[in-house]
C-alpha cells in the first residue's frame, strides 16, 4: 500500500522532529565539557582533563580514514588512523590521476595499508558534485562513489609496490548518530598523528592532519568541516557566540601555535559564522612522546 502525500508529509515531519530531539539530547550531553573547554581555554582544559594527551599522537598509522568525527573517534581494529577528507577524495589536484598519485604517496609515507570508505560520506558527496556539476546524487550513488575512490586508491598504492586493501564502514558502525554530525570541535593537528579514539571523553571533533598535508588542502578541509558542523547536517543553529565550535590547534612549539592560530583565522575570515563569533580558535603546545 502506498502512503498518501499527506501521510508522507506527516511522517517526514515526525522524523525531522525526532532527529531534532536526538540532536538536542546529544548537544546537551556534551555541553558541560565544551563549557569547560571554552571557559578554561584549551591549554588548561587539556592539561587538567587529559594529562596524558600526548600518547594520542601516534608515529605509525595503518588505516586511512575520513576526517569525519564518526571515524576519527572510532577505535579501528585495522590500526591507528591517518585522516583525510573522504580518504583523500577531496585532495586538491588538477584531475583524478594526479589526486591518486598525491594521496597514494601520502598514505604510503604514513605506513597505511588499509583504505576505508564510509556510509554517508559528506566529502564523497562534495567530490561527486565537483565531478558532475548540477547533479544531486542519491545517498547510494555517493556511497558507491566513495567506494570506487577507495578501490582506485588501493590500486594506485599497489602500483607503487606497496600492499593495501579496502574496508567499508557502514553508517551504523560509525561512532556517531546515523542522522547528523555531533562534532563540537575541529582538531587542527600540526604535531602529527592525532587519534582521538585513544583518549576516552575527548570532545567529538573532526581531525585535520595539518602536519602532513599541504596548506591549501588543510584550508579546504577546514572550510568543509566547518560548513558541516555549523550547517543542517551538524549541530547548526545550536552553536552561538556563547557556545561556539572550537578549532583546537595542536602545535609542537609556541611560535607555531601563534602562527597557526593566525592561519586558521585567515582561512575562516569570510565565514559568516566565524564573523558572528560562533567559531572560537584556541590551541596548545603538545610535546609528542
Amino acid at each position: 500500500m502506498f502512503m498518501s502525500e499527506s501521510n508522507t508529509a506527516q511522517a517526514l515531519v515526525a522524523h525531522e522532529s525526532e532527529i531534532k530531539k536526538e540532536k538536542q539530547t546529544a548537544w546537551d550531553a556534551g555541553s558541560d565539557t565544551l563549557r569547560d573547554l571554552v571557559g578554561q581555554g584549551a591549554e588548561q582544559f587539556f592539561k587538567k582533563e587529559f594529562p596524558d594527551l600526548a600518547h594520542a599522537f601516534v608515529e605509525k598509522t595503518t588505516c586511512a580514514c575520513c576526517v569525519d568525527e564518526g571515524m576519527t573517534h572510532k577505535d579501528m581494529e585495522e590500526g591507528d588512523k591517518f585522516a583525510l577528507a573522504g580518504s583523500g577524495i577531496l585532495y586538491r589536484a588538477t584531475n583524478e590521476a594526479e589526486r591518486l598519485d598525491k594521496v597514494s604517496d601520502l598514505t604510503i609515507a604514513r605506513g597505511v595499508t588499509v583504505i576505508t570508505s564510509h556510509g554517508g560520506c559528506g566529502a564523497a558527496g562534495l567530490a561527486y558534485k565537483r565531478d558532475f556539476p548540477g547533479v544531486t546524487p542519491l545517498p547510494a550513488v555517493v556511497d558507491k562513489y566513495a567506494i570506487d575512490w577507495a578501490v582506485k586508491l588501493v590500486e594506485a598504492i599497489e602500483r607503487k609496490q606497496h600492499t593495501a586493501e579496502h574496508v567499508y564502514v557502514a553508517l551504523e558502525e560509525m561512532n556517531r548518530s546515523e542522522e547528523f554530525h555531533n562534532a563540537r570541535a575541529v582538531y587542527f593537528d600540526a604535531v602529527g598523528g592525532f587519534n582521538p579514539s585513544k583518549e576516552i571523553g575527548l570532545p567529538m571533533g573532526f581531525v585535520i592532519e595539518k602536519k602532513f598535508i599541504s596548506a591549501e588542502c588543510a584550508a579546504d578541509e577546514l572550510g568543509v568541516v566547518a560548513d558541516i558542523a555549523l550547517g543542517q547536517h551538524g549541530f547548526g543553529e545550536l552553536f552561538s557566540a556563547q557556545n561556539p565550535l572550537v578549532v583546537v590547534v595542536f602545535a609542537p612549539n609556541i611560535e607555531q601555535l601563534v602562527n597557526l592560530k593566525k592561519e586558521v583565522a585567515e582561512i575562516l575570515k569570510d565565514d559568516k559564522n566565524f564573523q558572528a563569533g560562533k567559531v572560537k580558535i584556541d590551541g596548545l603546545v603538545v610535546e609528542k612522546k
